[in-house]
């Protein structure tokens, strides 16, 4: 082998080196390129009090102080999305029209927090104030959390009693009575119509994880409801269907521009049980298991993303992570897939591999190479504030380093805002003043939400915006100016700002105006400059024998006769 390789021509060999090494930078580069347009959030759980708030019955000062703290840790890493669990088993974090305040805020099922305070309202409205999205996650079917919960009387298990199903000590809802899907569905509509949040998000929960010792008892409602059906795991998926299908369909006529996420379990199927499935040998299959076909929902459009929990090394034997990664992004149909990783596990799990530091880079890395992985979600805030591995600090000052925006969804809205008006740059005493005024409403109606200043090199074209390591500041619409107190000067830098809409369609950009510095409050520098000029000739033609320089030279030039 070596001995054809020496014959080959210099040229050859030297053209064949160049092309690997260009093909191995590519790749690595474009593992680490940081986009502009990436979905970054973190999961929030607050069943058993797991994340937030930190236990039963705190201070709402003490709620509002740790949520503040976990905001301001996201916002320094990076995050612009928060997944917030509202409705953790039939009960809410925030005003229900429907179910009770939930055991895990104040203490006891039903007992409200004091008045004024709606944690949800709020926790949006500290969201939006830096620039992260609020994605309300519900639990669709868990009723009663276990035989410990406490269940306030009112509570639909025991206002309903003949739609629950008792499973491995839970209560669940029977999906199978049409009654009980029309009756989640109210709960979801309730809640998007009265509250701006950005997203909702339904996690793994259909019907249980099965048992191995337990049966889920069912079959009465299959009998009365089966409509044809002769299998039941069928019939199953279809009940799990029709809620998806309506919940889509009465999203779209009422918050058309809400988003609608599912965080399915990694593996829909496996190959061994379909073609169509991925390479694994996964214990339990969505399809299979819980009787969620999210393949079948990405293809009908019924959801804008997935966010498959694919909690395995790249190390795992029977549940690959870049296999399911791959098996995802090959099909998710144009809709949105982020990645769900199991960041509780770092240095803490018996796959080894996980005790590597360098795990999690691994993922993050591979999900850039994969050209329909849109961003990733991470479970959950308690292991990310706890940074084991330092892995939240590798968010902030490598794969995060830059901002970004979460990816707009052009199927339910492709239209952009208009350009921000009269955007001008005034050099002050404080730095470089940018001022704008708002723009109207798009054609589809909508109004600006945010905009994005950018700093560029001098002369920059625009398409340099693309690059997010010059984006300066994301701002809410209500504000119209900002100072660069970095910038002291005309020179060297430019600026562009844009305007977003609601679901992150940009504008063209706007380069400013500049406005002209005025000295003495009156003159452009360039008129101030000439004035000074034609005084200063001026005064050294009429007065230039006062000058003491003037004096030396008449006195040199005379001792010289």
């Amino acid at each position: 082998m070596l001995s054809r390789i020496k014959d080959l021509p210099i040229q050859i060999v030297l053209f064949g080196a160049i092309l690997f090494s260009s093909i191995f930078s590519f790749e690595h580069l474009s593992a680490q390129v940081s986009p502009k347009r990436e979905f970054r959030a973190i999961w929030v759980t607050t069943l058993n009090n797991a994340d937030w708030p930190s236990k039963k019955g705190l201070p709402v000062e003490k709620q509002k102080e740790e949520f503040i703290y976990l905001l301001d840790q996201c916002a320094e890493s990076g995050i612009n999305a928060l997944v917030i669990q509202i409705r953790p088993s039939a009960d809410a974090f925030y005003q229900s029209n429907y179910e009770p305040w939930s055991e895990w805020l104040m203490g006891k099922q039903g007992m409200p927090p004091p008045k004024g305070y709606d944690p949800l309202e709020f926790m949006i409205t500290e969201a939006h104030q830096r620039q992260i999205e609020i994605h309300a996650w519900l639990n669709p079917l868990r009723a009663v959390y276990s035989r410990y919960s406490d269940v306030h009387d009112r509570h639909i298990s025991k206002v309903r009693p003949e739609w629950i199903l008792n499973y491995s000590g839970m209560k669940l809802f029977d999906p199978g009575i049409p009654e009980v899907r029309d009756y989640i569905c109210k709960v979801v509509f309730d809640l998007a119509n009265r509250y701006d949040i950005d997203g909702l998000h339904f996690d793994d929960y259909f019907y249980p994880y099965p048992k191995p010792d337990e049966k889920l008892k069912d079959g009465n409602t299959f009998w009365k409801y089966r409509q044809g059906f002769t299998n039941k795991d069928a019939w199953r998926r279809d009940n799990i269907n029709k809620l998806i299908e309506s919940i889509h369909e009465g999203l779209k006529a009422q918050r058309p521009k809400m988003k609608f996420g599912i965080s399915p379990s990694a593996v829909w199927r496996n190959v061994y049980d379909s073609p169509l499935g991925s390479f694994t040998r996964a214990g339990v299959a969505s399809y299979d298991h819980l009787h969620a076909d999210v393949r079948l929902w990405l293809q009908k459009g019924w959801i804008d993303y997935v966010a498959p929990q694919v909690y395995f090394s790249t190390e795992h034997k029977h549940a690959n992570y870049r296999t399911l990664v791959s098996w995802w992004n090959r099909n998710v149909f144009n809709k949105h897939l982020y990645i769900g990783h199991a960041a509780y596990k770092i240095y803490w799990d018996s796959d080894k591999t996980w005790y590597s530091k360098e795990e999690m880079q691994r993922q993050l890395k591979f999900n850039r190479s994969m050209g329909e992985v849109r961003g990733s979600i991470f479970f959950r805030s308690a292991s990310f504030l706890r940074n084991r591995g330092h892995f939240r600090d590798s968010l902030k000052t490598t794969w995060y380093k830059y901002p970004a925006i979460t990816p707009p969804m052009p199927w339910k809205d492709d239209v952009p805002p208009m350009k921000p008006k009269s955007f001008v740059i005034t050099l002050n005493h404080e730095g470089m003043e940018l001022t704008w005024e708002k723009p109207k409403v798009a054609k589809d109606g909508d109004p600006v939400s945010r905009y994005i200043i950018y700093k560029v090199p001098e002369k920059s074209h625009p398409d340099v915006i693309e690059d997010p390591k010059h984006i300066l500041a994301i701002l809410p619409e209500h504000k119209l100016s900002f100072t660069d107190t970095t910038q002291c000067t005309y020179e060297n830098a430019d600026y562009f700002i844009t305007s977003l809409d609601k679901l992150n369609n940009e504008s063209a950009p706007v380069r400013p105006q500049i406005q002209p510095l005025l000295v003495l409050g009156k003159y452009s520098y360039e008129e101030f400059r000439y004035y000074y000029n034609f005084f200063e000739k001026g005064m050294k033609q009429h007065f230039g024998w006062l000058d003491p320089n003037s004096n030396k030279v008449l006195e040199d030039s005379e001792a010289g006769r």
